[in-house]
């Protein structure tokens, strides 16, 4: 545990000194991290009494919202998702991501922190009436990393049975890796002291507390009797990932904007035969505006033959939009898949995708598998700009973006909206047609959420390509915005511009930033607090020699000073003269925390 323990804080405190260490080369000027707060619900799901599993037992995460289903699962700590996993043996994986129920870190506030954290436990089973000669075999496929990040050696996920006198036995364990593919796993009952009315399994990661940096994701659990290790019959055909957008590259826009360039030439409609045997498969389309409840197209994709235990893709034609008026349009897709057997799973049999036409433009899929930030030069600010096309005159009204929370809490992020009819060669070059700022960075309350920001004055603008996005002042050291970024679509390096040190650069990064501009009618911004509502506190000299000094004028009770390893090495009553004393803390980085009750004020300060 405590070699464990060494090799998880070594990575930690690597990982911060990296972060907050200064300013960096061209080459590292874009930064990606795991998100800190991926909001699955605001309340868990907690069955109101004591539910029962029995055998076979059964799920795949299918078409299910973003917590497990409460009838076969007591806890509500990973997130159900279709977006985690890569090479998915079905639809919809539980993603072990090292956030709790509410989508937040454990232990935010303290950077070594490592222990057990998310569970998945099954809700009782009776197996007091099985013997051992039943062969009773869990089975379960489990994959590292996915689309999140790798966990490492020090890290694990356990698979736990609990016997007849309520003691958690571990039954499996496998050491964090770098490995990408889905690996099936076989885990007999083989001892009497499970064989009790109350028997259950849990899964449960070793993990760091405090970010989500250790991704585990199962799917295809199995559990019944006369089975063995060797047991990989799974009678079913079942949709994977989702399938691809009707559109080509962009995922929303407003119908007006809309031209049949647009749609892409098919859709990719992705499968797997989990069958022992080669199957066909015969996959049915509908697709349908739901707001208006109008039928669009409805057809058989043809039949196609796929081998045994194998992944597979067909293609569905696009199809011709031919909707009255502006909308706002929803386009649902369906695919479904003919049972070629009773024993088929139902859950995973149909898949749904939505297009949006509404009021604003996007490039990602709604979905935030990790965070993205800039690392701008010393004096300079970071700036983004995301490009987009209006085929017709329009006003431009805002700006929506999913920024990605990080911990410890930084408050104060401020930020400017930029329109741009030009990026130049040098920021000097820009053609500004509107800025505006003081806008304040709110973060998400729900999975999904966008926060929105309107101009005071709508700005008009004639057809043609223009660019939107965020500059946040210079010189913010480790206070950087970080943005939601979709893995599952890579529309950056086409639409996507930085700038860092005064000169713009086309994206490099792999995946989509969330930032979304906002035309045509008016609309209601997120609630946003305003920054002059906010506590503010600033430090000097940073770096410091021996004292340094706050200026502020709110009213503090507490501070603390804290380490890169999370550690508290100075803390008092708030000084009346506004000077802290440093004489006798080492050189290097740390973070000063204000406190007054539930307000607080967290900064990077650096000792010389």
């Amino acid at each position: 545990m405590n070699k464990i323990f060494q090799m998880t804080l070594n990575k930690y405190v690597a990982i911060l000194f990296f972060l907050v260490g200064g300013y960096f080369s061209v080459e590292a000027q874009e930064k990606i991290v795991p998100i800190k707060f991926n909001p699955h619900s605001n309340q868990p799901i907690i069955p109101k009494k004591k539910k029962r599993a029995s055998l076979p037992f059964f799920d795949d995460f299918a078409n299910q919202s973003s917590i497990p289903n409460s009838v076969r699962w007591e806890e509500s700590q990973v997130f159900i998702n279709n977006t985690m996993g890569v090479g998915v043996i079905s639809q919809g994986v539980a993603t072990f991501d090292g956030l709790n129920e509410q989508g937040r870190p454990y232990r935010p506030n303290n950077f070594s922190a490592v222990g057990y954290g998310d569970s998945l436990t099954c809700t009782p089973i009776d197996l007091s009436f099985r013997t051992l000669n039943d062969n009773i075999v869990l089975s379960f496929w489990v994959q590292a990393q996915g689309n999140g990040f790798a966990p490492e050696t020090s890290d694990s996920l356990f698979l736990f049975f609990k016997n007849a006198t309520n003691d958690w036995i571990p039954v499996w364990q496998r050491q964090g890796s770098g490995q990408h593919a889905f690996l099936q796993q076989f885990v007999t009952v083989d001892n009497v002291q499970f064989l009790h009315n109350s028997f259950q399994f849990r899964f449960v990661n070793f993990t760091s507390l405090n970010l989500n940096d250790d991704v585990w994701n199962i799917d295809y659990i199995e559990m019944d009797i006369n089975r063995s290790e060797n047991d990989t019959t799974a009678n079913d055909l079942a949709f994977t990932a989702q399938p691809t957008s009707i559109l080509d590259t962009l995922t929303a826009l407003p119908f007006k904007h809309f031209i049949p360039s647009d749609l892409s030439a098919q859709q990719e409609v992705f499968l797997r035969n989990n069958y022992d045997t080669d199957n066909t498969f015969t996959v049915r389309h509908r697709a349908e505006e739901i707001m208006g409840n109008t039928n669009i197209s409805t057809n058989t994709i043809a039949a196609f033959n796929a081998s045994d235990k194998s992944n597979a893709t067909v293609t569905n034609p696009s199809y011709n939009l031919n909707l009255s008026g502006s909308g706002p349009f929803r386009i649902r897709n369906t695919y479904s898949i003919d049972r070629i057997n009773s024993l088929d799973e139902l859950s995973n049999d149909t898949i749904v995708t939505e297009t949006v036409f509404d009021n604003y433009f996007a490039y990602d899929d709604g979905s935030a598998e990790k965070a993205y930030f800039l690392n701008a030069a010393l004096n300079q600010p970071a700036k983004t700009a995301m490009k987009f096309d209006l085929r017709q005159d329009d006003t431009v009204r805002g700006l929506s973006v999913y920024f990605a929370a990080q911990v410890p809490a930084a408050l104060g992020k401020f930020f400017s909206i930029v329109l741009y009819e030009k990026l130049g060669n040098t920021s000097s070059g820009d053609i500004v047609i509107h800025q505006q700022d003081l806008f304040k960075v709110q973060y998400p309350t729900q999975r999904g959420e966008f926060s929105s920001y309107a101009f005071d004055v709508p700005v008009s603008l004639s057809a043609g390509t223009y660019y939107i996005g965020i500059n946040q002042p210079a010189n913010f050291g480790s206070d950087s915005i970080y943005y939601g970024l979709d893995v599952n679509t890579n529309n950056n390096l086409q639409q996507l511009s930085y700038n860092v040190n005064g000169f713009w650069f086309n994206s490099s990064t792999p995946g989509t930033v969330m930032i979304r501009p906002m035309v045509g009618s008016t609309f209601i911004p997120t609630n946003i607090k305003k920054i002059e509502d906010e506590p503010k506190a600033s430090f000097y000299p940073n770096p410091a020699t021996d004292v340094l000094h706050i200026q502020t004028a709110e009213s503090w009770s507490q501070y603390q000073i804290i380490n890169c390893q999370g550690q508290i090495v100075y803390q008092g009553t708030f000084p009346k003269d506004k000077r802290i004393q440093l004489k006798s803390i080492s050189s290097g980085p740390y973070f000063i925390s204000l406190r007054n009750g539930t307000k607080h004020f967290t900064k990077q300060i650096w000792k010389r």
